[in-house]
């Protein structure tokens, strides 16, 4: 805890006393081994002189009371611990991190449909359980996550053989939107009735739309409206007209697009080494993002409106807050706020996980790595398996536990988001046995041998070289841009 400025604050609640009472500790801003002990009232704060003494004066938990909705409050005492107390406290701190090593189970199962490997996924917002994947060989699969059984199929040979390569899926109000070339078909069928009768899904009702070019990408937009991403650029169609009702046309093909589900009037579209946003209302462009490398994916933060993060070609995560921009060259063009490092090949897709807290991404090097999405962004988890290829698509069910990745080896998995989640049902004993051991591992998450603890990943062998190589490369560059600025 030495020298960082780490605000930890925690509800306390005396034994005897009616109302809780809360404090704060933080790093004094000019003497490092100093501490600032402060209520959140009008009192004056209180300096503690040595780093140890925080240890000391930090409360102990006591009971664990069970509400009527699962959770649980802490009750803490203001009884400072013994010594004793503290070295039992953090040995059982330390054994709950290494537990977590041994018994992480993140895989849950496999989905089997599709003959070859998956190129997108995508889930309904009208329906939780339901999403779709698209197949390199042009078929599209409905899924439902809680059965995990398939409720729709378009096969293949719907599709033409030219433009099975370009096709792609998307849900709007609950129907099911595709494309095969300059065609995008909604199918209007209503699968949440098929999942609570347990019935076949009725006949579908499909309506057809004509785009100008071939349609590369799909998304779901405000009202009736959605748009498409094409070889000239995004459009824009109404569910009321045959062909599009607004054209923002491109230097570059628009290999992928997204919707910003906040800023209604807002839609990102990724064209190679540039992330355009247009303006719906004035069919004009408004941020521009440039890079060396081409982008590979896009997600808005569900918990941020102006920040979303991207996946380059270079391994490399970007993440951009558009409340910092610039004007240039008749747009506003965004710097990049942060860049996250990690895989060893270029990032094939990045997703937030629908509360904000998580960062999912797949990639070629065939890993699944998860980040917090906190002001640190470290990495808390590697997935991979041996049969699993590179990862094209990862998608975060809606209801923050588990994540769903297509890879080119035509299976779809399922994993965990917390990989230390059970589950299956637990005793109450068990159940504050954990919650117990979560706040200790959060009371002690500053101690450097815990922090190393956790931050230890098992990597194959092969992977580990190709980071490292990665790792030097980026300093090469480094130190080359050192010099340039340095001789120039």
């Amino acid at each position: 805890m030495r020298g960082r400025s780490v605000v930890v604050e925690t509800a306390l609640q005396a034994q005897n006393a009616s109302e809780d009472v809360d404090l704060a500790y933080a790093c004094h801003p000019r003497h490092k081994n100093h501490f600032i002990y402060t209520t959140l009232s009008s009192a004056p704060p209180i300096y503690l002189s040595a780093c140890a003494k925080i240890f000391m004066t930090t409360p102990r938990i006591t009971t664990l009371d069970r509400g009527n909705n699962g959770s649980y409050s802490k009750y803490i005492s203001r009884t400072e611990n013994t010594q004793n107390e503290r070295q039992k406290e953090y040995v059982r701190a330390v054994k709950e991190v290494k537990l977590d090593h041994l018994f992480r189970k993140p895989f849950v199962c496999s989905l089997e449909g599709h003959d070859e490997g998956t190129t997108k996924l995508s889930k309904s917002a009208a329906e939780p359980n339901v999403f779709s994947s698209v197949g390199y060989d042009g078929s599209i699969h409905v899924w439902n996550i809680n059965t995990r059984e398939k409720i729709d199929t378009i096969e293949s040979k719907e599709i033409d053989s030219l433009n099975k390569h370009t096709a792609s899926s998307s849900f709007f109000d609950g129907s099911l939107l595709h494309s095969a070339g300059n065609r995008i078909i909604m199918r209007n069928r209503k699968y949440s009735a098929a999942i609570r009768n347990g019935e076949e899904p009725e006949a579908p009702k499909e309506t057809e739309f004509t785009s100008a070019s071939s349609v590369l990408d799909l998304s779901d937009g405000r009202g009736t409206t959605f748009f498409a991403a094409t070889v000239d650029g995004v459009e824009m169609f109404d569910t009321e007209r045959i062909r599009s009702t607004s054209v923002f046309r491109s230097d570059r093909q628009t290999r992928k697009i997204v919707w910003h589900p906040s800023l209604n009037w807002l839609v990102y579209g990724l064209e190679g080494t540039k992330i355009t946003g247009y303006d719906t209302r004035t069919a004009g462009q408004t941020i521009t993002i440039n890079a060396n490398t081409d982008f590979n994916s896009l997600s808005v933060d569900p918990a941020r409106k102006n920040v979303f993060i991207t996946g380059l070609n270079n391994g490399e995560l970007r993440t951009y807050d558009t409340a910092y921009i610039r004007r240039a060259q008749g747009a506003f063009q965004t710097p990049c706020a942060k860049i996250l490092r990690g895989h060893a090949s270029p990032v094939l897709d990045a997703q937030y996980s629908p509360n904000g807290k998580n960062i999912v991404t797949g990639s070629l090097d065939r890993t699944i790595r998860v980040f917090k999405n906190d002001i640190h962004h470290t990495q808390e988890h590697i997935y991979y398996t041996k049969r699993m290829m590179c990862v094209n698509a990862v998608l975060c069910t809606n209801d923050n536990g588990y994540v769903l990745s297509g890879s080119t080896d035509s299976a779809l998995r399922v994993w965990k988001l917390d990989p230390n989640r059970s589950s299956k049902l637990a005793v109450r004993s068990e159940q504050e046995s954990r919650a117990v051991g979560n706040l200790l591992k959060e009371k002690y998450r500053d101690v450097s041998e815990l922090a190393a603890i956790k931050r230890h990943k098992i990597i194959p062998g092969a992977l580990r070289l190709k980071m490292k190589d990665r790792y030097e490369h980026q300093q090469a560059i480094a130190r080359r841009e050192e010099n340039r600025k340095n001789n120039s």
